[in-house]
């Protein structure tokens, strides 16, 4: 199972983006979705299937402090941002330095949403920012389930490729004879 977080301010359509691609439907206008924890999600990547569990903060970002509870030990992060919104892409600085704190070597992936509103945030300035540190780039529409998928199985691919590369480094190291007692003892 892979832990998946959605973090961003308030009112970047986190929710409504869990809800788009778990569940293929568009949020209610106005509904609350504060009580939604996470969501479970299969994926197949590479012929192999993932589980997702997909955290929403529930609008607690207001209290950043409660929110690390949500990414602490995730694998991959969907940090989260409106096209239409020049304040909250400025915000994604403060969600990497959180992230540096507790959720280090997680797989990161800026999500540019709202793609069908009038722009505030250039996309070649978004997508540099995220190049900057490293992380991977969508954009997406919630409203109308633009490349949701695809953004989502973007980062699901990037969790994978780090589980295989781990599974591949931990097993030349146990049990490989070139590492063991005995074979250093002939050398």
């Amino acid at each position: 199972m892979h832990k998946v977080a959605t973090l961003g301010e308030v009112g970047v359509g986190k929710s409504s983006l869990l809800v788009r691609f778990a569940d293929g439907a568009l949020a209610p206008d106005g509904a609350d979705l504060r009580g939604l924890d996470y969501k479970l999600k299969t994926v197949e990547v590479q012929g192999a299937r993932l589980r997702l569990q997909l955290w929403d903060t529930g609008g607690q970002e207001r209290f950043r402090t409660i929110t690390s509870s949500y990414y602490r030990g995730a694998h991959g992060l969907a940090l989260v941002y409106d096209v239409s919104d020049r304040l909250s892409f400025e915000e994604l600085e403060t969600w990497r330095a959180a992230l540096s704190r507790f959720a280090e070597g997680a797989a990161v992936l800026v999500l540019g949403n709202k793609i069908d509103l009038p722009r505030a945030v250039d996309q070649a300035e978004a997508e540099a920012w995220a190049r900057k540190h490293g992380f991977l780039y969508a954009e997406v529409s919630a409203a109308f389930g633009t490349n949701v998928d695809a953004a989502f199985l973007l980062l699901a691919a990037e969790l994978h490729r780090r589980h295989q590369q781990r599974y591949s480094a931990s097993s030349l190291r146990v049990g490989s004879p070139r590492h063991s007692r005995r074979s250093r003892r002939r050398c």
